[in-house]
């Protein structure tokens, strides 16, 4: 594809999970960052707290994962002499701290997030500077941030940088949820307040525009339902693979994303005689917090004798994904309380696969979009394995779903078709800032 130069930087501010589980809001903002770099935008990523997930090119990276937590703990933190933060910055002690301090709840986070929010008025001063002082270093035509966790970088931003901030939407509910019922109502309130500080906003779907609006209350001219997408031309689809039937789980290995209930379908569905050698395919790493859960579920699968048909990858690099979706035949993540988007849905399309989600939350407008896949009632393992069934029993119609799929994301989901809205709507902003 060939580049247009735009004249147009854009920064990018993403915070990073580490590496020890699937992160589909890094990976989504990674191929954001690439489209756009695509149609010759200076698009800079900017990483917060720990390293990011793939290769791709980024600044230094700025609100280090050790220093945040320690500066909300022990603010005098901050008196230390400079030797002993450049030691907290340095990168192999990051990259240390990325593979093993792999905790994923927020819960204990209420305080620390409620900082960040306040930006200027939290506990994180010296973090704000060192990236305002390497933002000033830049030209950006505009600012866009990952999520709406980070709205209390946005004025800040703009007044050191006298330029627009954008911000993504996605899965704060996921982030604030889980934390108690006393701080919730205060965080919401208070990403309602930070929300006035964003001159626009890029939600993943409709249904999560609509959620969101309720929530923070901006206008209807400020937001902009804007699809991840993925490279068509980056993978030749396999198709599902039916010998063995295999059903395959990408994501995080826990409750909230209902791997605990994909293992009850699996257990109803593998005791069928047609199904009998089922197999399953388990990838995307997991937090110290599902360990519990999963010692469990392999117990069980041992006491049941189906641990050999249980295939376990916690490496889920782009290479590793692309070796899985090969393998599989179809794919489900029966998030319980469903999702902002889903960006494996995509994944699995992207290489051919059709998918089984519950009918819940955004999976019902995407895979209706898609016509790549089934939906179920959800939180109920016989209808999961009823719907399982009926494409693991029927390579032609499982095939049909995965071409849909493949065929989505060539002309609805694909970066391509990502990045020129994003540039629309990044000029329908830039327009009425400039007529304020």
């Amino acid at each position: 594809m060939s580049k247009h130069p735009s004249n147009m930087q854009v920064i990018f501010i993403v915070p990073s999970a580490g590496t020890s589980y699937y992160c589909q809001n890094c990976l989504r903002d990674y191929a954001w960052i690439r489209g756009l770099r695509e149609l010759g935008v200076d698009a800079v990523l900017i990483p917060m707290y720990l390293p990011v997930l793939e290769h791709i090119e980024h600044s230094p990276i700025f609100y280090n994962a050790m220093e945040v937590f320690l500066q909300q703990k022990l603010p005098w933190i901050q008196k230390f002499p400079a030797w002993i933060h450049r030691i907290l910055n340095w990168p192999k002690l990051l990259q240390c701290i990325s593979r093993s301090a792999n905790s994923a709840s927020s819960h204990g986070m209420e305080e620390l997030t409620l900082s960040l929010l306040k930006g200027a008025q939290g506990n994180h001063h010296v973090q704000l500077k060192e990236l305002l002082d390497y933002l000033s270093q830049l030209t950006p035509t505009l600012v866009h941030l990952s999520n709406a966790l980070l709205l209390g970088l946005a004025k800040p931003i703009q007044q050191s940088l006298q330029v627009p901030v954008i911000c993504s939407l996605q899965d704060e509910d996921q982030w604030i949820n889980p934390m108690s019922s006393e701080y919730q109502p205060i965080l919401w309130n208070a990403l309602k307040e930070k929300a006035k500080d964003a001159a626009g906003f890029i939600s993943v779907s409709r249904y999560y525009r609509n959620f969101m609006q309720q929530k923070l209350a901006f206008p209807d001219d400020r937001v902009e339902v804007i699809y991840p997408g993925l490279d068509p031309n980056s993978i030749s689809a396999t198709g599902p693979q039916m010998q063995p039937p295999t059903i395959g789980y990408l994501s995080r290995w826990c409750s909230s994303l209902g791997l605990d209930q994909l293992i009850q379908a699996f257990y109803q569905l593998k005791q069928e005689p047609a199904l009998s050698n089922l197999r399953l395919m388990v990838i995307g790493g997991f937090a110290k917090e599902d360990q519990a859960m999963l010692a469990q579920i392999r117990q069980n699968l041992v006491d049941m004798e189906y641990a050999d048909a249980v295939e376990w990858k916690d490496n889920f690099s782009q290479a590793a994904r692309h070796h899985f979706f090969q393998h599989i035949s179809v794919l489900c993540v029966p998030a319980p309380q469903g999702e902002a988007f889903g960006l494996y849905q995509l994944e699995a399309w992207l290489h051919g696969i059709p998918v089984v989600e519950p009918n819940l939350a955004a999976f019902a407008e995407i895979v209706s979009l898609g016509q790549g896949g089934l939906l179920y009632e959800p939180n109920d393992s016989k209808n999961l394995a009823h719907a399982l069934r009926n494409i693991l029993t029927d390579p032609t119609y499982a095939r049909m779903l995965g071409q849909n799929g493949r065929l989505a994301i060539e002309t609805k989901f694909s970066v391509h078709s990502m990045a020129m809205q994003t540039m629309a709507f990044y000029n329908k902003i830039l327009q009425m800032e400039n007529r304020k």
